[in-house]
C-alpha cells in the first residue's frame, strides 16, 4: 500500500489548486466563464461548490488524480473541505464545502494561513520532526540558469530596480511585467541585476529564456530537466503540434516550490512567447525585456541617465586612471551630451578610454564629431567580450532598423534632419504636404513610437534621441 505524501511536490500542487479557486472566486481569471463551477457562499469564509474533476484540472493546471488528490488532502489533512457527495469513490461530479480561515477577498492571507497549516500538521506527523532535527540546516539551493553579468559597477539604475521589484511585490496581482525601451539602454542588464538581487525572493527558481532564438518552450523544457529533475513524459498528447505545450505546462504543475522568476530577455513578439507562460499566479512571476510597447502588461520603461549618473558610469569603468574624468570635466560632460547619456554608448566609451590610457578626452570628443557613428570606440571589441551587450551602437540599433518598412524608414531619415530639439508635428506634416496625415500618424505611433525610435515629450511634440538621430543620418545614405 503507497505510503501517502506531505512533501512539497504535494503540497505545492495543493496549493495550486486553492490558490485557483480563490482566483476564480475572486474573478482574477480571464474569461472564466469557461470554467462550469457553481459557488454558493453561506458566509464569507464558507463556500458550497458543485463541479466536475476535469474543470479543477482544467482550472489549476493539474491531471485528474493531482487534483482528486489535492482535494483529499484538503479534506483529510488539513480538515476544510467536506465531502458533500452521495456517492465517492469513482465519481467525476465534485460537491463539497470549503471553509477559509480567512475573508474569500483576502486570497494571500488565505495562502498564507495554507502554509503556515501544512507545517503545523505535518511536523506532528510521526517521525518528521525527529528526521528533520537530526539534518544539518542546508545551505539554499538556487535553481537558475541567470548568466553572467559583464558590468564593471552597476550604477544608475537603484530606482528601478526598486521600482520593477514593487510592481512585483506590492498587490500580488502583477503577474508580468516588461522592461521595455530602446536598443542600449541596459534593458538587459536591469532584468540581470534585479534576478541577482532577489535569488532569496525566488526560492522556487529563476529561469533565463532568450525569445530571439524562438524556442522559449525547448528552453522552459530543458531548464525543468537540467535545473529541477523533472522529465515530462513524452505522451502526454496525441496531437504534435500540441506536444511541447503539454510538456512546458506538465513542468510548471510539478515545479518545486516556492516563488519563480521567469526573465524572457529580448521579446519582439509577444504572440509567439505567450502560449509558453505560465497561467497568472501569485507564485510565478514573468519579467520580459523589449524594444517594443506591449498593451496590457505592466511596463517600466526605461530612459537614459542622468548626468550625474552616466559621470559615475564613466568614473567606475576608468578606476585604474584616477583623475582623469576630473582633469577634462567639461570636456567629458559635452562627450556624454554627445552619446546622449545612453548606458551602451557610455559603456563602450569608458572601456575603450580604458584600454587608450593615453588618449584624452578632448581628442575622443573630436574623433566622435568627426566619425560619428562610424568611430571604433561605439564598437565592441573582440577583448570586451565579457559585456553584457552583444555588439556595439549601430548593431543594437539595427535590429530596430530591421522591423521597419520603407516608407517608416523613409519618416524616420527625414526627422534626423532636423535640429537635434524637440519637433513641431505640424512642421513634419508641412514637409509632406502630398502625403496622407493619417498615414503618416499610424508610422509615427506604430512603428517608430512602438519601438522606443521616437519620444513623444508633449502634445504635438516629438524628439529623437541624440544617438538615434545620428543613426537615421547615417541610414539616409543608403536609401533611394
Amino acid at each position: 500500500m503507497a505510503r501517502d505524501s506531505y512533501g512539497d511536490i504535494v503540497k505545492a500542487r495543493v496549493r495550486q489548486l486553492l490558490e485557483r479557486l480563490l482566483a476564480y472566486a475572486n474573478d482574477e481569471i480571464e474569461n472564466s466563464k469557461r470554467f462550469k463551477i457553481a459557488l454558493n457562499w453561506e458566509t464569507s469564509k464558507q463556500v458550497i461548490v458543485r463541479t466536475q474533476l476535469r474543470v479543477l484540472a482544467e482550472l489549476s493546471d493539474l491531471d485528474k488524480e493531482e487534483v482528486r488528490e489535492a482535494l483529499n488532502k484538503l479534506k483529510g489533512f488539513l480538515s476544510i473541505l467536506e465531502d458533500l457527495r452521495e456517492h465517492e469513490r469513482g465519481s467525476e461530479n465534485w460537491h463539497f464545502k470549503l471553509t477559509l480561515w480567512c475573508d474569500k477577498g483576502d486570497k494571500e492571507e488565505n495562502l498564507k494561513k495554507f502554509d503556515e497549516e501544512w507545517q503545523r500538521r505535518r511536523e506532528k506527523l510521526s517521525g518528521v520532526q525527529r528526521a528533520e532535527a537530526r539534518k544539518a540546516k542546508p545551505k539554499p539551493t538556487f535553481y537558475e540558469n541567470i548568466p553572467l553579468s559583464g558590468v564593471v559597477e552597476f550604477v544608475g539604475r537603484e530606482v528601478e530596480l526598486q521600482n520593477l521589484h514593487q510592481m512585483f511585490q506590492k498587490n500580488n496581482q502583477v503577474a508580468i511585467a516588461a522592461i521595455a525601451g530602446m536598443g542600449g539602454l541596459g534593458k538587459t542588464e536591469l532584468a540581470l541585476q534585479y534576478a541577482k538581487a532577489h535569488r532569496e525572493t525566488y526560492k522556487g527558481g529563476i529561469c533565463w529564456l532568450l525569445a530571439k532564438t524562438g524556442d522559449v518552450g525547448i528552453q522552459i523544457v530543458q531548464f525543468a530537466r537540467t535545473q529541477l529533475d523533472l522529465n515530462p513524459p513524452e505522451n502526454l498528447t496525441e496531437d504534435s503540434n500540441q506536444k511541447l505545450l503539454a510538456q512546458v505546462q506538465y513542468c510548471f504543475r510539478h515545479w518545486r516550490e516556492g516563488d519563480v522568476l521567469l526573465v524572457v530577455d529580448d521579446v519582439s513578439d509577444y504572440e509567439q512567447v505567450k502560449p509558453y507562460l505560465p497561467s497568472p499566479s501569485s507564485r510565478f512571476k514573468v519579467l520580459i525585456t523589449t524594444r517594443h510597447y506591449f498593451g496590457g502588461i505592466a511596463q517600466l520603461s526605461l530612459d537614459v541617465l542622468q548626468p550625474e549618473r552616466a559621470l559615475e558610469l564613466l568614473k567606475s569603468l576608468l578606476k585604474e586612471t584616477p583623475g582623469r574624468i576630473e582633469k577634462e570635466l567639461a570636456v567629458t560632460n559635452q562627450l556624454c551630451e554627445w552619446l546622449g547619456y545612453l548606458p551602451l554608448g557610455l559603456e563602450l566609451m569608458g572601456r575603450y578610454l580604458a584600454r587608450k590610457r593615453d588618449l584624452s578626452v578632448t581628442e575622443m570628443l573630436r574623433r566622435l564629431k568627426e566619425k560619428r557613428l562610424d568611430e571604433c570606440s561605439l564598437s565592441k571589441s573582440k577583448s570586451e567580450g565579457n559585456m553584457t551587450a552583444q555588439g556595439g551602437v549601430l548593431a543594437a540599433f539595427e535590429l530596430s532598423w530591421q522591423e521597419l518598412e520603407n516608407d517608416d524608414k523613409q519618416l524616420g531619415c527625414l526627422l534626423s534632419l532636423f535640429a537635434a530639439a524637440p519637433i513641431s508635428w505640424k512642421l513634419v506634416e508641412q514637409c509632406l504636404p502630398e502625403e496622407d496625415k493619417e498615414e503618416i500618424e499610424e508610422i509615427r505611433d506604430d512603428k517608430l513610437l512602438n519601438l522606443y525610435l521616437l519620444q513623444r515629450k508633449g502634445e504635438g511634440i516629438y524628439q529623437l534621441h541624440q544617438l538615434l538621430r545620428e543613426f537615421f543620418q547615417y541610414k539616409l545614405t543608403g536609401l533611394d
